[in-house]
């Protein structure tokens, strides 16, 4: 029986936390559901050097250390997904400045989080998972 190997992006994302245990979310300008700051690796790319590439295109911010925290797969029709999420250090008195693909973001804790609709569930499930709430 021939082998099907499988075919699939790699998406890395941020969770930035601030000094109250909020995290920070953005809001999408085409559909208005909010996602956590992050992309795709590109080919032959290194993990670190393309999450500070993301950060740094859609936050305009530096990050300078980033621990794992959690992984998991988002299955659409198009694609399928591996997803990393990361906690990032960066300094505390960030600026944050948005680009045309977000129309705002938020700090936003555990109670909050219940009235965030993400763009795909699984970011809910990691935010709370880091929160503390359930």
């Amino acid at each position: 029986m021939e082998e099907i190997h499988l075919t699939a992006k790699i998406g890395q994302y941020g969770l930035i936390r601030n000094g109250k245990n909020e995290i920070l979310v953005l809001q999408k300008s085409s559909n208005g559901n909010y996602c956590l700051p992050g992309g795709r690796i590109n080919e032959g790319e290194d993990w670190f050097d393309a999450l500070r590439r993301e950060l740094a295109e859609e936050l305009k911010i530096d990050v300078t250390e980033a621990k794992p925290f959690d992984v998991g797969i988002i299955v659409q029709s198009h694609q399928i997904r591996y997803c990393i999420f990361f906690i990032i250090k960066t300094d505390p008195n960030l600026g944050i400045e948005l680009t045309q693909e977000h129309s705002e973001y938020q700090w936003v804790g555990a109670e909050e989080l219940k009235s965030i609709q993400f763009e795909q569930d699984l970011f809910a499930t990691v935010c709370k998972k880091l929160l503390g709430s359930s």
